[in-house]
């Protein structure tokens, strides 16, 4: 780290979903990369397809330093293929993750960095890299996400992608980073709440989301909360692709429907703009015009069709998409790994917990069009083959093929399971425990609070010491979920 002089000719790039890139002369600050392939069991892809990164590694390779800051753990932020590639072909890169109460995001980071510097940033605390003054700022209950600030010249520019500031850390945020000139935050489903099911099992139920619009404005509101004079959509840059997700594109709140919605409230946000600036697109960092623009795409977007449009890009990765349902048609259950990691999350809970989710966690595991079922007895610390026909009134089902399943247990990563809409889950209405063992799977697999032993560490405890303002909005968080209908965030 070491102080430069005043950058010139500072531009802001997309390179996909959440890829954003800070350009100057000598050094660019990379941001979440996936830019290639798909994530998620290959149900999420880049919409549209990013463009070369051949092209973007010639650029790279030109300049002294290679900046590359990962907000969280989610795949479509921290995107394994992506890493090693750029960890191959660069000698120029440096990691940057923010220093988290959990250990999962460094320890998985490292075995893709090699010998490659990672720093971990301290929560609110303000770095000089170049040209660069960097805040990472956390946020999050089971694994923290996290909001890059980043100064360049004298404008500030705040990449919020998946991170839901609360009130109290808002204004803790906007004390030290003062007003940005641009907002980048996301705006669509990427959740399980669109998995929901009654115990019916009717079709694809909208009303277990939130609507479009409800994103929209929730963009707008979040980002003039900011005082930014610029909001641009990001980080919902995706089209589902997986024949068992496809579905779902059709809850998803792409950015030109964005930028259409503020037409309609624009009045109520002051002087705030909305910018698109979809992949492929750049602007400069001062001025604020738009330096390249994806007029293809543009062109695109507004004359087709947008599930016709998908349907065309499915035809387009058919021959992957193909070999893939090839490998989730051979897959069997590998039970061993099953009962090691919810016997492990099962070990984990606290008896309070255990007490509360009872024998109510149930899973129906696909294998060749053959369904099998698990019941999670915490109480009785036991994971439990059973019969659907022995499945209770308040039974909570969770839905997922073998092949998925599998990888999930192997890799601990039921973070990711909801975020890919592969799952299904039946409920009964107000059913509130399938987010507590949600958020109690994350914080296992994450190295979080659970098992409660590791709150004595001591990266932990200070950690939230530094994000005390956030505990404020928990708690009110927490009374809201358990007398309300239930928590209506990312989890």
């Amino acid at each position: 780290m070491s102080g430069g002089s005043q950058p010139g000719g500072a531009s802001l790039l997309i390179h996909g979903h959440s890829c954003c890139e800070i350009r100057l002369k000598e050094v660019s600050l990379l941001c979440d990369p996936w830019l290639f392939g798909s994530c998620y069991w290959r149900s999420w892809w880049n919409f549209p397809k990013p463009e070369s990164i051949e092209s973007l590694l010639k650029v790279w390779k030109q300049k002294r330093l290679v900046l590359i800051y990962l907000t969280h753990l989610h795949w479509d932020h921290f995107h394994g293929p992506t890493l090693r590639r750029l960890v191959s072909e660069l000698e120029n890169v440096r990691f940057l993750i923010p220093k988290t109460p959990e250990s999962r995001l460094g320890q998985d980071l490292k075995l893709f960095a090699k010998t490659i510097p990672i720093d971990q940033l301290i929560h609110a605390k303000e770095y000089s890299y170049d040209d660069f003054t960097l805040i990472s700022f956390q946020q999050g209950i089971a694994f923290a996400d996290s909001t890059l600030a980043i100064k360049v010249g004298q404008d500030w520019i705040w990449n919020m992608n998946d991170c839901k500031l609360t009130r109290h850390s808002l204004k803790h945020l906007s004390a030290i980073a003062g007003t940005p000139k641009y907002a980048l935050r996301s705006h669509s489903s990427a959740n399980w709440r669109s998995c929901i099911r009654g115990q019916s099992a009717e079709g694809l139920e909208l009303i277990h989301d939130k609507s479009l619009r409800s994103y929209s404005d929730e963009f707008f509101q979040s980002c003039y909360l900011t005082g930014a004079s610029t909001a641009i959509p990001f980080a919902s840059n995706i089209a589902c692709l997986h024949r068992d997700s496809f579905q779902y594109n059709k809850i998803l709140n792409f950015s030109d429907y964005v930028e259409r919605d503020f037409a309609d409230c624009s009045d109520r946000f002051g002087n705030m703009r909305v910018q698109l600036l979809l992949p492929g697109e750049s602007l400069d960092v001062e001025s604020g015009s738009l330096l390249s623009t994806n007029d293809s795409f543009r062109t695109a977007i507004a004359g087709s069709d947008r599930a016709a449009l998908l349907k065309d890009y499915q035809g387009i990765v058919a021959e992957t998409l193909l070999a893939h349902y090839d490998k989730e048609a051979k897959a069997r259950v590998k039970w061993s790994l099953v009962n090691r990691y919810f016997s492990g999350v099962i070990r984990a809970t606290p008896m309070p917990l255990r007490w509360y989710l009872g024998d109510s966690i149930h899973l129906e595991i696909v294998e060749c069009g053959v369904s099998h079922w698990i019941r999670l007895d915490f109480r009785a610390k036991k994971v439990i083959p059973c019969d659907h026909l022995a499945l209770r009134h308040q039974a909570i089902v969770f839905k997922v093929s073998a092949f998925v399943l599998n990888d999930v247990c192997a890799n601990a990563h039921w973070n990711s399971l909801g975020v890919s809409k592969l799952l299904e889950i039946y409920i009964d209405p107000g059913e509130k425990r399938h987010e507590v063992f949600g958020l109690l799977c994350c914080a296992y697999e994450s190295g979080g609070a659970f098992p409660l032993r590791n709150l004595l560490r001591p990266r932990f405890f200070v950690t939230w010491l530094r994000r005390y303002r956030e505990c404020f909005d928990l708690f009110a968080l927490a009374f809201k979920v358990f007398t309300g209908d239930g928590y209506k965030g990312s989890v």
